[in-house]
């Protein structure tokens, strides 16, 4: 049979040629070869798979039966249901069960850098988005797992953040620490929005026994950070408390909405939705209406779109250029968080 298909594929190849030649032979080409080896591979093929037994009907079973072994022989992938509440907490165990066993320093705070099999590398570097992150994680998966002593290694986060990111002589937060000291003491925005969830964090966990920690994140940014003429939180302020008037983003306006409405499902205190839904409304409505109904990354001092911002660093990770698909979904997120809560 591969002889067969063999000849069938060269007549095809003389097919293809188009009578080109002088005395009118076809001329051999790429298309005619491609089709002659894989009608032989083909018929290889069919020749493994007829000298295969051919397995063996299964009687008596039902439907039931037969669509659970059909189950069963599906990848692991295919089973993936992020509708299921099960599938879901089953995640978080995941998730935790990398970082449980590695990721407390016991002189302080978390070890934040891993190779993919776990390894640690750049132990004495801490940023605060991945201090109050991890703290997070620890803090909600305790609570929904009911493990308090995930709940302690979030709390063992926090402490940290209070006492070794939070500079006490000036009343600020260092954006980044090594080996135990400041070492950027840039105000981010972004930043602050992390410190705001995770105190909401430790509240709703019962690692914090009242909100007075959120009160205080919150009326920090409203002193230094919040532009009500704009209905949105300004960026970044330098070290040496001078404010950045060349850029507005959504990124950390994202992520302080999704901070304060934490803050209100943890305290019940309406003042953090009624700002989430004024966030909401400044970037998914009023600003988007510039960008053609989405979310864009980047604004002028004035919130006016600007286009090019970053086009030319596609590898800054927090400022990147162009509609960003993700924050699309998490806006989306935060409207429907919000609308539940109305």
């Amino acid at each position: 049979k591969a002889r067969a298909a063999g000849k069938e594929a060269r007549a095809a190849d003389e097919a293809a040629g188009g009578g080109g030649g002088r005395r009118g032979r076809p001329v051999r080409g790429a298309v005619g070869r491609t089709q002659r080896r894989k009608a032989e591979a083909a018929a290889a093929e069919e020749e493994q798979r007829k000298a295969k037994p051919s397995p063996r009907k299964k009687k008596g079973k039902g439907k039931a039966r037969k669509e659970e072994e059909e189950q069963e022989e599906k990848p692991a992938a295919l089973k993936i249901n992020f509708f299921s509440k099960s599938f879901l907490t089953q995640h978080v165990r995941d998730i935790i069960a990398f970082y449980e066993p590695r990721v407390v320093d016991p002189a302080g705070g978390y070890f934040q850098s891993f190779y993919v099999d776990g390894t640690p590398f750049n132990p004495g570097f801490r940023q605060i988005v991945s201090s109050t992150r991890i703290t997070i994680n620890f803090l909600l998966a305790g609570k929904l797992l009911g493990r308090p002593e995930l709940i302690k290694i979030g709390k063992h986060g926090l402490d940290y953040i209070e006492h070794v990111h939070f500079v006490a002589s000036r009343g600020t937060y260092a954006f980044s620490v090594r080996d135990g000291q400041p070492e950027d003491l840039t105000e981010q925005a972004y930043g602050y929005a992390f410190i705001l969830a995770a105190h909401a964090a430790a509240v709703a966990a019962g690692a914090s026994p009242d909100g007075s920690h959120v009160a205080r994140i919150f009326d920090y940014l409203e002193k230094k950070f919040f532009l009500p003429e704009k209905g949105a939180y300004l960026d970044t302020i330098s070290a040496d408390g001078v404010v950045d008037n060349q850029y507005r983003g959504q990124n950390s306006n994202m992520h302080m909405c999704e901070a304060l409405i934490a803050a209100y499902e943890a305290t019940k205190e309406r003042r953090y939705l009624d700002r989430a839904a004024l966030l909401a409304r400044t970037f998914t409505q009023t600003l988007a209406a510039k960008a053609g109904g989405f979310v864009w990354e980047h604004y002028t001092v004035d919130f006016e779109v600007d286009w090019e911002y970053n086009r030319n660093d596609p590898t800054n990770i927090y400022r990147p250029w162009g509609f960003q698909p993700g924050h699309q979904a998490e806006w989306a997120k935060n409207l429907l968080n919000i609308h539940r809560h109305a």
